[in-house]
């Protein structure tokens, strides 16, 4: 089984893979010096990250603002190369990490923009007005991106 691995240096491959995937995880400290991972929805807008919590949570009083934080997505693809016939598998494995500081939107048009991208990307927040609006929208301000393909097979 060989293995290959190449870094991307592509910056409109890498949004393009930001812009389709549809999940990823934060990665943030809280006032009490915990880590805390957040799997869910989120944006890419303006080389930044934006996922939601409820505004009600009890993590949204706990958020260490301007401490360091991270987000990360990744993407398996499953690949037969050449005939149908070969039985042999190809993995494609695509990751994509953004590191930065972890900031309330300053710009008070930035969340309506967000919620209106966030809707356009999620159809299914099409379907339920308001949706986000219980929600509070956390900035991943990105100072740096990286991302990599493995190939096994």
């Amino acid at each position: 089984m060989n293995k290959t691995v190449t870094i991307i240096r592509e910056m409109n491959k890498i949004e393009k893979e930001l812009a389709s995937a549809r999940v990823g995880v934060l990665a943030i400290h809280t006032r009490d010096n915990e880590m805390v991972q957040l799997p869910g929805s989120f944006l890419y807008h303006n080389k930044n990250i934006f996922i939601t919590i409820p505004e009600d949570d009890d993590l949204f009083e706990k958020i260490d603002y301007d401490s360091g934080a991270s987000f990360a997505v990744i993407r398996v693809q499953e690949t037969r190369p050449g005939r149908k016939t070969d039985v042999k598998k190809v993995f494609k494995i695509i990751y994509v990490t953004l590191n930065g500081h972890l900031k309330k939107p300053e710009d008070v048009k930035v969340p309506q923009i967000v919620k209106d991208l966030f809707n356009e990307k999620y159809s299914s927040a099409k379907n339920s007005e308001n949706q986000n609006d219980k929600h509070v929208f956390l900035m991943l301000d990105t100072s740096e991106i990286k991302a990599m393909e493995e190939t096994i097979g």
